[in-house]
């Protein structure tokens, strides 16, 4: 089954309004957060979401996995309902022994990163840490029901819970934060339980579905999903080791007040990254179809109008907070007086631009399986990234760290990724 042109569109349209809202909501939860966190409980807020990305991880690969599995079923005319519940199974298993894990593991975690900014107390955020794991954890499983609808061209369903989540997680926050015994935990619970809540309705749901068909439920199926997943999980954990060390880094370089500002910023840029990734993340599934079909001009057709669109949009955001930059603080963070400088502006901006180039490219490799350049790339990218991370850091500060993430880009993904997509697409193939 193809997705057709209108889907396709209906799918880019409602992530893009489903991110306005959430930008907006996520935006004004940074002014909540400001007035009701102290500074050390406001970067260990942020030392823990910019862990999120690792937490993403704890579906070790099996939500890509199974959509690209989904996705070929359909293609074929076959029901997924195997596949379906062999995925949720494999991850029920994964989850309850990461949770296990970091339980056991939740004190020397917390010393290790809040020691810099907590002090002694650091050994005693372990709870925080574990509440707050826990939670991500579970977001990042259930979150495979989102790439199964993605799977089934039904991307538009997931959109609207990206949208309705942020809003109920912003009226939480604003009510209850600030008599919260333990604030940094339940502001974590308040801005992505209702995401997870939401998530994991939607997987009971389509496990349901799917065992309505009673399917067999072959070795092989485990396996095949199992295998793919292998791959999936080994990029992304380089990828998480290229661009969610910052935090790791920043815990032990940097001041609380710095911190702050990488992540006021980074999280603008980030709803940026989320408009540009709406588009390619739609895109998979029609790249897919069209390389089994062998419609390669198409594909490079795609590929560059992904280019020239997410290039757009980022220069305007760009253009916008340099304009807006003085208010930026002010409206923000009005609990932490900070002095928003250009110089972290435009460093998120040429990090946003250089992805602009090889994020396209990294998603075609993804939708046909063709994860050895990705993860041969990010192997290399994540050993230069952290190196250059941990030593500009302590030069620059968080504009050191930005230009650490921008080299590595430069000196690998930038020009490798491209490469290997054009050897694939080359017209003798």
């Amino acid at each position: 089954m193809k997705p057709s042109l209108k889907s396709t569109r209906l799918v880019v349209i409602s992530a893009w309004g489903s991110r306005a809202v959430a930008a907006c909501s996520m935006i004004y939860s940074l002014r909540v957060l400001s007035d009701s966190l102290s500074a050390p409980e406001y970067a260990t807020f942020v030392i823990i979401m910019g862990l999120a990305g690792w937490f993403a991880l704890m579906d070790l690969g099996i939500g890509y996995a199974a959509q690209n599995a989904i996705t070929g079923r359909l293609a074929e005319g076959s029901t997924a309902a195997s596949e379906v519940l062999s995925a949720y199974l494999i991850l029920a298993v994964t989850t309850s022994v990461m949770a296990l894990a970091l339980y056991v593991f939740r004190e020397p975690i917390a010393a290790l990163l809040f020691g810099k900014i907590l002090g002694d107390q650091g050994p005693l955020a372990g709870d925080t840490f574990f509440r707050s794991a826990l939670l991500l954890t579970a977001s990042a499983s259930f979150a495979v029901s989102t790439k199964v609808l993605y799977a089934m061209h039904r991307g538009y369903v997931a959109n609207a819970v990206a949208a309705f989540a942020p809003v109920v997680g912003l009226i939480l926050l604003a009510l209850g934060v600030t008599s919260a015994q333990d604030k940094v935990a339940y502001a974590i619970v308040a801005l992505y339980g209702p995401n997870a809540l939401v998530c994991c309705l939607l997987a009971v749901q389509q496990i349901a579905k799917a065992a309505r068909q009673r399917p067999d439920l072959p070795k092989a199926t485990f396996f095949d999903i199992a295998k793919a997943a292998r791959g999936f999980l080994v990029f992304n954990v380089l990828g998480a080791a290229v661009l969610q060390i910052d935090y790791l880094v920043m815990s032990q370089r940097v001041s609380s007040v710095e911190i702050i500002q990488y992540y006021t910023i980074g999280k603008i840029f980030s709803f940026v990254a989320f408009i540009n990734q709406a588009v390619l993340f739609a895109a998979w599934p029609t790249l897919t179809s069209l390389y089994a079909e062998k419609k390669l001009d198409e594909i490079r057709r795609q590929l560059n109008r992904l280019i020239l669109m997410s290039a757009g949009v980022t220069m305007a955001a760009t253009v916008s907070l340099l304009v807006s930059q003085d208010l930026i603080g002010r409206f923000l963070a009005p609990g932490t007086n900070l002095d928003i400088r250009s110089t972290v502006i435009l460093g998120f901006s040429a990090v946003a631009l250089i992805r602009c180039v090889t994020d396209p490219f990294a998603i075609f490799l993804q939708s046909i399986g063709r994860l050895t350049p990705l993860i041969a790339f990010a192997a290399v990218q994540a050993i230069v990234s952290a190196g250059l991370q941990w030593q500009l850091a302590e030069a620059f500060s968080i504009e050191g760290v930005l230009l650490a993430l921008f080299l590595s880009f430069v000196l690998t993904s930038a020009w490798g990724l491209p490469l290997a997509a054009r050897k694939i697409l080359a017209p003798h193939r």
